[in-house]
């Protein structure tokens, strides 16, 4: 009788150690078919981040962040598909040259998020090219952060809810801007 004590705790000890590591064993090689990862994001995030200073046309120069810079929601024009003149800064919020069904699609995403829309603008910006994935066109929308950096990139016919619903999840974890 008191042999088999000591044996059922030996084996209750290591049963208790050997489970998690079966159970680790397991999902380390889980064939990943199984396992369905789904994204919480609907647009392309590019990472790392694009900083706009340093690769888009006619940007302000000015090294010193100010405090009062916001999300932007930009409309995004290749090099060959923009001219100067409507090429704008992503610090500027600018509504004159941009596609009226854009702008308004932004101004529309920007109501609706509510007390939180006094955080967010609208711009139009030009870039030389853009580092995604699956390019689909000439005309995309972005999210810039408040840093300047362009974070995530929708095509132009991307539906509104996604990019609110995107927008509105930022807004909610990050407090800058």
């Amino acid at each position: 009788m008191s042999n088999s004590k000591p044996l059922l705790t030996l084996s209750l000890v290591t049963g208790c150690a050997l489970i998690p590591m079966i159970a680790a064993f397991t999902l380390l090689f889980w064939p990943p078919e199984t396992m369905k990862l789904d994204t919480i994001h609907h647009g392309q995030l590019l990472s790392p981040p694009l900083p706009l200073k340093s690769n888009s046309a006619n940007m302000t120069t000015d090294s010193a962040q100010s405090s009062d810079q916001h999300w932007q929601l930009v409309e995004i024009k290749l090099s060959g598909n923009c001219s100067l003149s409507q090429t704008t800064t992503v610090a500027e919020t600018s509504t004159a040259n941009t596609t009226p069904s854009l702008s308004a699609k932004h101004r529309q995403i920007i109501t609706a998020l509510g007390r939180e829309s006094h955080r967010v603008s609208q711009a139009q910006l030009c870039l030389k090219d853009l580092p995604l994935t699956k390019p689909e066109g000439n005309t995309y929308q972005g999210i810039v952060d408040p840093s300047n950096q362009l974070i995530m990139v929708y095509s132009s016919s991307m539906d509104q809810r996604s990019i609110y619903q995107d927008l509105k999840r930022l807004l909610k974890y990050n407090k800058l801007g």
